[in-house]
């Protein structure tokens, strides 16, 4: 059976639900001034009075764009200066927009501070009417996000590298959330059951990808890792969704709780194909080596010099009249 696919996402850097929710408070609609609000080393206020163009920043604000009180003209011409020339069009549209619709504005961009470090801020505005409709206020709270979107990045890169060498290794890691059995594959695991990167089956439909002959067994592997903690090591044949057989190995291990309960248990998938195919082809060459030395009533041998043990093909101990379980394999026994 086909697996049903679903797709998953990549949250975008915002912030947390907990920032957003310290910021309304930090500026409610009809707060008049910034007064001694946002405090925190990463979150400052401001306001502007959209008829005369004049801006108020908190102390906060101004320690995220590099400024002094003195340094701050408090125009918002002073302000689009600092930011980064690449995100300037896309802020002036954005609060244009909030202007003609008196929505909220919000966004990302790059500021550059007077010494030319560059930062990521969030920031988010919203204007206060007058009884006429008419905008009188627009106050908002900048959020600074550079440390965030450096993590995100550098995650972003470890992921890629991971991505790269799963592809070269032809391997892919999973996790199983537990009591739920939520199933979480990597991009390398539905490449290698050919499905298309970002696919994730449910837990059930994974395990159909298995050959018959191999289920009960893994499923009791499965069964004893969460149960038990029972690590497990496999090898097992599939058939990917195009019906492809490929033989992988499996391997998995149990991730507890403070508790000691099984919460997840993790592991990978490897594409041993290969593998198998080239042990298939040595043992065929093999067999086929062995038969023609019988035909031809010839054998191979081989004496190692460091330590004189002999090593003798079938057709050699039959020549000889020894079985090959009872040949010791040293130099010594061949010359008696």
């Amino acid at each position: 059976m086909k697996p049903h696919a679903t797709h998953r996402r990549t949250a975008r850097a915002k912030p947390t639900p907990a920032e957003c929710t310290r910021a309304e408070r930090v500026v409610p609609a009809d707060q008049a001034t910034v007064g001694g609000t946002g405090r925190m080393a990463t979150m400052g206020t401001w306001n502007l009075d959209p008829r005369t163009g004049r801006l108020e920043w908190s102390d906060e604000t101004l320690n995220i764009f590099g400024l002094s009180r003195s340094q701050f003209d408090r125009t918002m011409s002073g302000f689009l200066v600092m930011v980064h020339p690449e995100d300037r069009p896309a802020l002036l549209t954005r609060v244009a927009r909030a202007r003609e619709t008196s929505s909220p504005v919000e966004m990302e961009y790059r500021l550059v501070r007077p010494d030319g470090e560059v930062r990521v801020v969030h920031d988010r505005g919203v204007y206060t009417l007058d009884a006429g409709g008419n905008a009188v206020r627009l106050s908002g709270v900048v959020i600074d996000i550079t440390e965030r979107k450096r993590n995100e990045e550098l995650l972003q890169q470890s992921q890629l590298m991971q991505r790269i060498a799963g592809r070269l290794a032809q391997m892919g890691a999973w996790t199983v959330d537990l009591p739920d059995w939520h199933l979480n594959w990597s991009d390398e695991m539905c490449v290698i059951h050919d499905l298309s990167p970002g696919c994730v089956p449910s837990f059930d439909e994974a395990m159909s990808f298995l050959a018959p002959e191999y289920r009960e067994a893994v499923v009791a592997a499965v069964r004893a890792c969460t149960e038990e903690g029972t690590p497990f090591d496999f090898d097992a044949e599939i058939l990917t969704a195009t019906g492809r057989p490929v033989w992988v190995r499996a391997i998995g291990e149990a991730e507890r709780d403070a508790s000691g309960k099984v919460r997840r248990i993790q592991g990978a998938l490897q594409d041993i194909s290969d593998r198998k195919g080239a042990a298939a082809s040595l043992r065929d060459s093999e067999a086929s080596l062995r038969e023609a030395q019988r035909i031809a009533r010839m054998g191979n041998w081989e004496l190692r010099m460091d330590d004189r043990r002999l090593t003798w093909s079938d057709e050699v101990c039959r020549m000889f009249g020894v079985r090959a379980a009872e040949f010791t394999g040293s130099f010594e026994s061949f010359l008696s």
